[in-house]
């Protein structure tokens, strides 16, 4: 029955309660959820150590310059000579 009116409707207009009712009425013909199975094998190659700059000093003084200037900004205060772009005793941020 519900399916004879799903069909009626379709050619009068969409309902949504009725989407609802076909799903919880037939939910294995209706349902919206699959299940896949993967029988075969999956080859992960190593490609080295994803962390490996983050050990390098500069780079790691880089990051922490970086995010000290994000704070700082964020918090409105005046920057501290090391992270103020203008002044020449300032360290270098990523990508300068």
């Amino acid at each position: 029955m519900l399916e004879a009116v799903a069909r009626k409707r379709a050619i009068i207009g969409s309902d949504v309660l009725l989407i609802f009712l076909l799903k919880g009425h037939r939910p294995e013909k209706y349902r919206e959820r699959y299940q896949v199975e993967h029988a075969g094998k999956v080859k992960v190659e190593e490609q080295g150590d994803p962390f490996e700059i983050l050990r390098d000093p500069a780079v790691s003084e880089a990051l922490s310059n970086f995010h000290a200037r994000r704070a700082y900004e964020r918090q409105g205060d005046e920057l501290p000579f090391w992270c103020d772009p203008d002044d020449p005793r300032r360290l270098p941020a990523p990508g300068d």
